[in-house]
């Protein structure tokens, strides 16, 4: 740093600086930062986020929790939007300042209807691929259904489509899971399998299985969590 009076110049220490922060900026100014390697390096863990889709963060269900869970990776939901144009009607309200006679100064607002406006609108329908659902439906749900029997919950996480279509997917599917998001290389880097299974414990990726080569739950039950 710089002395703004004198010039002369001086190196801080981070925790200097920041211990002494007000005392040094009022007579100093940085003219360079000198960064050094962190002492524990990056990882890929560090990268490591999942959230809902509100962005609350939801990375501690699988990295902080005794207890066992089944995660569905989906880096790549399969599906088609198709654009139609549908017409919507937009409500013209006004509101009016109407004074109450009984009342000195005193005024009522009265809202009303002006006029309505119609105006096309892009949609999408989504369509999603059979094949993709099924897997879901006819593998991935009987295992949920099986596991929620031992208390064992299962969460979704998907990359690449909102809330909404989330929502879609689940219903279209009937695997009415907790679903989650993330990017889309964390979810590869985990597992190639569109969609696969995972299962976590106290932090721990235990065993991971493609979705053709999924076993029941009770082999998984007798191989992991006795």
């Amino acid at each position: 740093m710089k002395n703004k009076k004198t010039g002369e110049i001086k190196n801080f220490a981070f925790a200097d600086y920041m211990k002494n922060l007000s005392s040094i900026s009022e007579d100093w100014e940085t003219i360079e930062q000198i960064k050094t390697e962190p002492l524990i390096k990056e990882t890929k863990i560090s990268h490591f986020e999942i959230t809902d889709f509100s962005n609350n963060d939801k990375t501690d269900l699988f990295l902080d929790d005794p207890k066992p869970r089944l995660m569905v990776p989906i880096y790549k939901p399969l599906y088609e939007a198709i654009p139609g144009v549908r017409v919507v009607n937009d409500s013209i309200f006004v509101y009016d300042t109407i004074s109450v006679p009984t009342f000195k100064d005193s005024f009522n607002i009265v809202k009303s209807l002006k006029e309505v406006l119609k105006r096309d609108e892009t949609y999408y329908d989504i369509i999603w691929d059979k094949d993709f659902i099924n897997i879901l439906k006819d593998v991935i749900k009987p295992l949920k259904d099986a596991a929620a029997k031992d208390k064992v919950p299962m969460t979704v996480v998907v990359s690449g489509i909102d809330a909404a279509k989330a929502q879609l997917l689940a219903i279209e599917s009937g695997l009415d899971a907790e679903y989650l998001t993330t990017d889309e290389k964390l979810l590869k880097t985990i597992m190639r399998s569109n969609p696969g299974i995972v299962l976590w414990k106290n932090g721990i990726l235990v065993q991971k299985w493609h979705y053709k080569k999924l076993p029941t739950w009770e082999q998984i039950k007798n191989d992991f969590l006795k």
